[in-house]
């Protein structure tokens, strides 16, 4: 079996490589007006609330546009209804923290699991707010990502932003990564040595697209106490809603949100 501790050296160096060979957002970048689309309500505090906070602190305009409602996150254990009611609450008070205005904040309120289903109207959404607001940058779910949401949020954004005559810079980022092997998990070998080679296999390729792709960076470290509390805000995701109910500390024993907060923020930037 590799060790956890023996993952985690793995990733930190993975970490510092990509780091020593991409790109800082400068701070003239991070003045720039952005547009921030999440797929479901606490991804925009997962992926990029540092990044949201330095751009805040800069006095960047940054508007933030919720594609679903979130409302399956804990199917069985709340009625959609109330749940969706919930996390566009938890969702206005993570902005809230985070500086941005309750006018600055869009619910799209498409249905949870299901935005694929949906993706002509939503298309037409974002074109409309695309066209609204003239950002100058986009943030928006890598088409990487595997939750169907995220990519659906992907290739809409990117039709969208593909009719653009002045072409905001798109820069994607990762979720579900933080929270697949070697990042997170275990590997058994088992009774035959080749198992561990297709088991990891694929979590090295994905270690191989991070390291290509996800080259743009914004450091977080000064920030990171108030992403802890905009991630907080969704409550929801972070605290038992009923007995048995899934949390994101418990992903993992606290792996995913380990990397979460690891002071770095990562993007990949369509040129």
């Amino acid at each position: 079996m590799i060790s956890r501790a023996q993952r985690h050296r793995f990733c930190t160096w993975l970490i510092q490589s990509t780091l020593a060979r991409g790109h800082e957002l400068t701070d003239a970048e991070l003045q720039m007006p952005a547009l921030v689309f999440a797929p479901h309500p606490d991804d925009e505090a997962i992926a990029c609330a540092g990044t949201i906070l330095r751009k805040k602190q800069l006095g960047a305009p940054v508007r933030l546009v919720f594609m679903t409602d979130g409302s399956r996150s804990h199917e069985g254990f709340i009625q959609p209804e109330r749940l969706s009611a919930l996390r566009r609450s938890e969702a206005s008070s993570a902005a809230a923290l985070m500086g941005i205005e309750p006018n600055e904040v869009i619910f799209l309120d498409f249905d949870d699991s299901r935005l694929a289903a949906q993706e002509a109207a939503a298309v037409a959404r974002v074109r409309e707010i695309v066209r609204a607001t003239q950002p100058a940058q986009v943030f928006a779910a890598s088409a990487r990502d595997r939750n169907p949401d995220h990519r659906a949020t992907s290739r809409i954004v990117r039709a969208v932003l593909g009719e653009c005559r002045a072409r905001p810079q798109l820069y994607e980022y990762t979720v579900s990564m933080w929270g697949r092997w070697p990042w997170c998990g275990k590997i058994h070998t088992g009774p035959r040595p080749y198992r561990l080679l297709t088991q990891a296999m694929p979590g090295l390729i994905r270690c191989a697209a991070f390291w290509a792709q996800f080259r743009d960076v914004v450091t977080v470290h000064s920030v990171l106490d108030r992403k802890h509390a905009v991630l907080a805000a969704h409550r929801s995701q972070m605290s038992p809603l009923a007995p048995g109910a899934w949390t994101l500390p418990q992903l993992s024993d606290g792996e995913f949100l380990q990397w979460v907060f690891c002071g770095y923020e990562f993007f990949r930037a369509r040129r």
